[in-house]
């Protein structure tokens, strides 16, 4: 149970992330928007499926796996 509510909890930081990132964006005219949470959550999902694929495909050489 707490890789799951870890992952989730990290899924909401990313959203906010995602939030604070369109919110910053708006205010110095860079043109990328999020006009809402549930926008920021989608986008975020999409960057953590994203990345769990990557991190299957790419391997992982830092502690010496091959």
């Amino acid at each position: 149970i707490n890789v799951f509510t870890l992952g989730l909890f990290i899924l909401i930081i990313n959203t906010f992330m995602f939030y604070l990132t369109g919110y910053i964006g708006t205010q110095f005219g860079i043109g990328f928007t999020v006009e809402g949470f549930w926008p920021a959550f989608l986008g975020a999902l999409i960057v953590s499926i994203i990345g769990m694929v990557f991190g299957v495909i790419v391997p992982d050489r830092r502690f010496g796996k091959k």
